[in-house]
């Protein structure tokens, strides 16, 4: 630490005697040198630790530790500068990811440090100890061994939505010359909790001290080793044989325990084309892969090669979205959810000849060991596993005779054949919450739902599973350490039982999904890098017609999910998709993002009521059940507007007039509370297959939505649904997503991503430079003079991992 030798006042002035130190800071060394050596690193990081465990004995939290305080004086030595940050609150440019501080009291609640450098509680304006210095210090070391910063975003909230929610990237995958050893160390600082951090500076200076010597190769070590210790070796392993010689003479039971394979592992990236390549399927003998792109504008199957770059559409003659491929046991076939004729599961050669189609619904097929049936569910899940809000079943199908018998009858997606057929392991949502968890279900059982077994049961989003070759592991993806990554648990195969935790896998992706596994052991996945951008159009009120090209006002790596605009045009509320599910309001020019909710909790789908002055949202607080709440635009006042039984409801809109509230609920209806409680009503269903979806008020008591079938599916078409006469009628006999202006006189939809208008009173349809996605991701101004909608921009490859035996 920089000595003080006095301080006092001066005629009125006050004055501080410190040492004089001659030098530069860290920050400037890092911009001449971004990457340290790292000896030179760590011995700098060990510096900084005995200076913070010397303020730490005192009770002193810096709070602000970044390089631009840590000093590099000419002979070497480390010095911590500006402990004058104890009572600061935080004004951040949002411009800028370095921004400083300004100096006033700390209000509960007050965010104060440097974003890129503050800790996670820090970031949330909570109370923090000792324990944040060393989070910064993390970030710090982290910088000086890879030559980047561990968090960076395009803006300050970018950043500090980074620091909550992301991991870095390892940094044995950054530079090999940083020991696994090291990594770890620096990834132990970096925890987001702080009981999981190091719990004092002292440990962490004392773990990197034993670190000191890692330049030397083990070569070189044991070149300088005395006589006697290069004998050790080989003597303990003389000895280990004779001990192991006579165990088996005398008829003992020696068990060598195996090497994990997993704890050294190899990956190889597959795709690098532009957009996303999703939903890879390996064979058996690891040698081959199929995925989904969409590079010829329609979801097609490829087939590449794992040592190749030449790639085949195998499904080019189809207009429809093939999607979902899995290679048959055998790998003569590959099973695959297509839209033609009609829609269904369809079975193929494995180089797309000979398609046929084996049933008239399902999703995401699943071979039995021997070839015969496939497992299928009705309803389908891709890269989006947080989006879910129906139930599915689970069927088995019989692949030549299309025979079919119902496995599962609760909600259960995306099924996993065990590899000697004794069970089926699927994910699926607990209850009317929004918990998602694993299960396995006997595959032959007379009565399979009596044999579910729970493999996960904890607040984690826990989905597609994948079985090991032999059975002893199942394969999964969980949010469970912060961000969407793969792991596994032992398991049983023939009972479906767990047999010990969970355990972290790792692949190197923000967010990773669509597992598969060869009988080699090598797993393919998707990775992804998920970014979005809200974009807003202008427009011509009277005509509809835009000005100009749609603009990007917000984006980055907070992930929104639905927002909506405010009825004086003036801010944006939304939520997003993270682990962490948070409402935001956000001016419309796309600044002064501020968060509204900040809890464990999801807090989803918000939209304004009609005066302006409040939130409403569903959230499945505190009863872990989704129900409809408000909030003031302050973040005060939040209150529970409903109670109900049954279905979990989502996705509130209140009437002009505040006497309904028009929701959605897994039963295939639309609910109606009124704005006092008590009371709903479930609207009747336009046939016994079809309901009335994503409702929007359209002016006075009538309502614009979609039509869905009972699977899930969304057909065609926009309606109109009078709440007076309770009919329905047909605004159009094409389009989705349909989001009616506020007076009810233009509907904008999407075909595909490409969004429309449709004037109701002349039919008249036109289109719009503008995308979205194929959610209910668009909201226009009641003066119908601004479009938002959300384009996706998120980039996915196909990556194998082979573990390393």
């Amino acid at each position: 630490l920089v000595t003080l030798f006095d301080s006092g006042s001066h005629e009125g002035s006050p004055y501080i005697v410190m040492e004089l130190i001659e030098g530069e800071t860290l920050r400037e060394r890092l911009v001449a040198t971004p990457a340290f050596p790292v000896r030179r690193a760590v011995d700098y990081a060990i510096q900084i630790a005995r200076g913070l465990a010397a303020a730490h004995d005192k009770g002193i939290i810096h709070r602000d530790l970044k390089p631009e305080n840590v000093f590099i004086t000419s002979d070497g030595r480390v010095k911590i500068l500006d402990f004058g940050i104890a009572k600061l609150s935080a004004t951040f440019d949002n411009d800028r990811t370095d921004a400083r501080t300004a100096q006033h009291d700390t209000a509960p609640g007050t965010v104060v440090g440097t974003v890129g450098y503050m800790s996670p509680e820090q970031v949330r304006g909570r109370d923090v100890d000792h324990r944040s210095d060393l989070f910064s210090l993390g970030a710090i070391l982290y910088e000086m061994l890879s030559g980047r910063r561990a968090f960076r975003g395009d803006s300050a909230a970018d950043t500090m939505s980074a620091v909550l929610r992301e991991d870095p990237q390892d940094l044995s995958l950054i530079t090999r010359a940083i020991p696994p050893a090291l990594d770890r160390a620096v990834r132990h600082c970096l925890e987001k909790s702080p009981e999981q951090r190091f719990q004092s500076a002292r440990d962490l200076a004392y773990d990197l001290e034993s670190l000191s010597t890692l330049g030397s190769t083990a070569g070189h070590a044991a070149l300088h080793k005395r006589p006697w210790q290069r004998m050790i070796i080989p003597l303990v392993v003389a000895l280990a044989a004779l001990g192991m010689l006579a165990a088996w003479r005398t008829g003992l039971r020696v068990t060598w325990k195996q090497p994990d394979p997993w704890e050294r592992r190899s990956f190889l990236q597959l795709t690098y084309a532009p957009g996303k390549e999703l939903q890879p399927s390996l064979s058996p003998d690891g040698k081959t892969i199929v995925y989904v792109s969409s590079q010829s504008g329609n979801p097609d199957i490829y087939l590449q090669r794992v040592d190749g770059r030449n790639v085949l559409n195998l499904t080019k003659d189809s207009t429809f979205a093939d999607v979902m491929p899995a290679f048959s046991p055998d790998g003569s076939l590959i099973s695959l959810r297509s839209g033609r004729d009609g829609g269904g599961i369809f079975v193929m050669g494995a180089t797309g000849e000979s398609v046929r189609r084996v049933t008239d619904f399902g999703y995401n097929p699943s071979w039995s060991p021997d070839g015969t049936e496939l497992v299928v569910a009705t309803e389908g899940v891709t890269m989006t596993p947080g989006a879910r809000a129906t139930r599915s079943q689970l069927w088995i199908v019989n692949v030549k005779s299309g025979a079919k018998r119902l496995l599962v009858k609760g909600d259960a997606v995306q099924p996993s054949w065990s590899p000697h057929g004794d069970r089926i392991a699927y994910w699926g949502l607990v209850g009317a919450s929004g918990q998602r968890d694993l299960w396995t279900v006997s595959a032959h059982a007379q009565d399979a739902e009596k044999t579910t077994v729970a493999v996960t049961d904890d607040a984690s989003l826990d989905w597609n599973p994948v079985w090991s070759p032999d059975g002893s592991w199942l394969f999964f993806g969980s949010d469970r350490g912060g961000a969407m990554n793969l792991w596994r648990i032992r398991i049983e195969e023939r009972s479906g039982k767990p047999r010990g935790p969970a355990e972290a896998v790792t692949v190197p992706s923000r967010f990773a999904g669509g597992f598969s596994m060869a009988a080699s052991g090598a797993i393919a996945f998707a990775g992804l890098e998920p970014t979005n951008a809200i974009m807003r159009l202008e427009l011509d009120p009277i005509t509809m017609q835009p000005h100009g090209s749609p603009q990007r006002i917000f984006g980055g790596s907070l992930l929104v999910n639905s927002f909506d605009i405010s009825p004086d045009n003036q801010w944006l509320v939304l939520s997003n998709v993270e682990r962490q599910q948070d409402l935001y309001t956000l001016r419309s020019d796309g600044s002064d993002l501020r968060q509204l909710t900040n809890d464990p909790e999801k807090d989803r789908g918000p939209s304004w009521s009609p005066d302006g002055t409040m939130v409403w949202f569903y959230s499945q607080r505190p009863e872990k059940r989704y129900e409809i709440w408000s909030i003031r635009t302050d973040g005060s006042d939040m209150e529970q507007l409903s109670s109900t039984t049954g279905s979990p409801i989502w996705y509130p809109r209140i009437s002009p007039d505040q006497k309904y509230i028009a929701a959605y609920c897994d039963k295939g209806a639309v609910l109606f509370l009124r704005a006092k409680r008590g009371s709903f009503d479930l609207l009747p269903n336009p046939s016994p297959e079809l309901h009335f979806a994503s409702p929007f008020w359209a002016g006075g008591e009538s309502l614009v939505g979609g039509i869905e079938g009972l699977d899930g599916r969304r057909l065609p078409g926009i309606y109109r649904f009078d709440i007076t006469t309770r009919k329905y009628d047909r605004l159009l006999e094409k389009g989705g997503m349909p989001v009616p202006t506020a007076d009810g006189r233009f509907v904008i939809f999407n075909e595909g991503t490409r969004l429309n208008t449709l004037d109701v009173a002349t039919g008249a349809v036109r289109q719009l430079p503008m995308e979205g996605d194929e959610d209910d991701h668009v909201t226009i101004s009641a003066n119908r003079r601004s479009l938002y909608s959300i384009l996706d921009t998120t980039e996915g490859d196909i990556w194998i991992l082979t573990p390393e035996k």
